[in-house]
């Protein structure tokens, strides 16, 4: 999910030695041999799933990968129907080509995580056609201007929860040949948990790609 510490999350494993993506892959060419060229993640695999193909291997074979899903680009403030959640709408398809694969289920704050949203390049807009399990809208489309700030947050606070949270913790359930760990980015005790996970130093674990205003508000790590 976005503004979830998934640019932090990259960092570390990258620092630690896996081969990591965040948002863009780098695609595999039907011959094996080379690379092309580099695109979303979000729908580098949709591609990939529509043409039959294995959507992790296809999209770089990646050992992390931090952030799957995809929103229209920030230029473009209007709602938008170019929005793919993998993560949420592909998990069968994932299991099936990576069957003991982690989920790493990362949090925070919701009214942190919405601050973070909505001041991010209008990316609280372009949330607003993604489509959750069995195609829930973040929010109906039409209804945008008519609805007022509290219920805007919400909706989309809502969606988060019952689409992403829930949809990735009843996944596992489902399939417990997966391993499923849940952070909390903010936590003091996150880096330290992580490094021990992971066998790794905790001084990989920092804050990326943090909006002022927000890392203001935020608790601050205790020394």
């Amino acid at each position: 999910m976005p503004k979830t510490g998934t640019t932090t999350i990259k960092s570390f494993f990258q620092q630690a030695g896996y081969r990591s993506s965040h948002w863009r892959c780098q695609p595999q060419l039907t011959d094996g041999n080379e690379t092309a060229e580099e695109e979303f993640c979000g729908t580098c695999i949709q591609k990939a799933i529509n043409q039959s193909l294995p959507p992790l291997q296809t999209c770089g074979g990646y050992d992390v990968w931090a952030q799957l899903d995809y929103t229209v680009p920030s230029d473009n403030t209007l709602p938008h129907d170019d929005c793919i959640f993998p993560q949420v709408v592909y998990l069968e398809e994932i299991h099936q080509e990576s069957p003991h694969a982690t989920f790493l289920l990362n949090r925070r704050s919701m009214s942190h995580w919405f601050r973070s949203v909505d001041k991010y390049h209008h990316l609280g807009n372009r949330l607003i056609p993604c489509r959750g399990k069995g195609g829930t809208p973040v929010l109906d489309p039409t209804k945008q201007g008519q609805e007022d700030k509290d219920a805007y947050e919400d909706a989309i606070v809502a969606w988060n929860q019952e689409h992403h949270v829930q949809a990735v913790r009843e996944f596992v359930h489902r399939h417990p040949s997966h391993a499923l760990i849940e952070i909390d980015i903010e936590a003091p005790a996150t880096a330290e948990y992580m490094a021990s996970l992971f066998q790794t130093t905790a001084e990989f674990w920092g804050h990326k790609n943090q909006h002022k205003s927000v890392e203001e508000s935020m608790p601050q790590k205790q020394q």
